[in-house]
């Protein structure tokens, strides 16, 4: 199984412990709508969509929300509240809490279950440590970020390139040749087609690749990059479709959503 996989079925154990262990006023409202939460991610496309789906519903923040902070969860719940893959978890525990005692150095496992103890024999956590980390971690990752492009601003983006019209050059049977500028259109090779009796005609990228090229090549590159922006348009619909969906079973919980959830989640 892929790291990328995993993923879903990391978040997907985290929220059948906490529905084990949360003990939330409406037992079987949030039963309902965490369970929900997870058959409506399997109808994301993207792992990252289908995780988003299943943390961002009311039900599985109302989980969170209820644990008790002395309480010890698995290395899922940690994982799925840090909003990370297991891996990255331990990865980041040991970058933290690997240190030097008494001259030698501790593995963060054993130096999380000193007293008092974060974690431990099995590689539970504690639940209020877990929250500090969380936090503090997520500081980190906001300092880091680079600058955000909001999603609506990207789609207007992606719209605007489909849109937008670039020279081609055409042979006189129909065939594209490749778009004015483009590298290995030699001066020869212009004036070959165009006194033949080709033109330069103005088209959309996906309109010029509706036609076939002499010139496979100078094709490749404009294909990549249409493809692209059009599988980044479907995704963000299906995260929008998804969200839309979440918005409407949400609101039917009713008191869940009344629920204190954590500022991250």
């Amino acid at each position: 199984m892929t790291r990328a996989a995993s993923r879903f079925d990391e978040t997907a154990t985290a929220i059948d412990e906490l529905l084990r262990v949360s003990p939330v006023a409406d037992p079987l409202t949030v039963a309902s709508g965490a369970r929900e939460a997870k058959r409506r991610a399997l109808k994301a496309i993207g792992v990252k969509a289908q995780v988003e789906c299943m943390l961002s519903a009311a039900a599985t923040k109302a989980l969170f929300s209820a644990l008790d902070p002395n309480r010890f969860v698995s290395r899922e719940v940690v994982a799925a509240y840090c909003d990370c893959s297991i891996l990255t978890l331990e990865r980041r525990l040991k970058a933290k809490h690997t240190r030097v005692k008494d001259g030698k150095l501790q593995s963060w496992r054993k130096a999380l279950q000193d007293p008092p103890p974060q974690c431990d024999a099995r590689g539970y956590f504690r639940w209020r440590f877990v929250k500090a980390f969380a936090k503090a971690w997520d500081a980190e990752r906001k300092r880091a970020a680079p600058v955000y492009t909001s999603k609506k601003k990207l789609a207007v983006q992606l719209m605007a390139l489909l849109k937008t019209q670039f020279r081609f050059l055409k042979h006189r049977d129909g065939r594209i040749e490749a778009a004015w500028g483009q590298g290995g259109i030699t001066v020869v090779k212009l004036i070959e087609i165009l006194h033949a009796g080709g033109r330069l005609i103005a088209l959309t990228a996906p309109e010029a690749l509706t036609h076939p090229w002499a010139n496979p090549a100078a094709r490749a590159p404009w294909e990549r990059a249409v493809a692209g922006v059009l599988a980044d348009l479907e995704q963000m619909i299906a995260e929008g479709r998804a969200q839309t969906s979440a918005i409407g079973i949400d609101a039917a919980m009713g008191s869940t959503r009344a629920t204190s959830a954590p500022d991250r989640l």
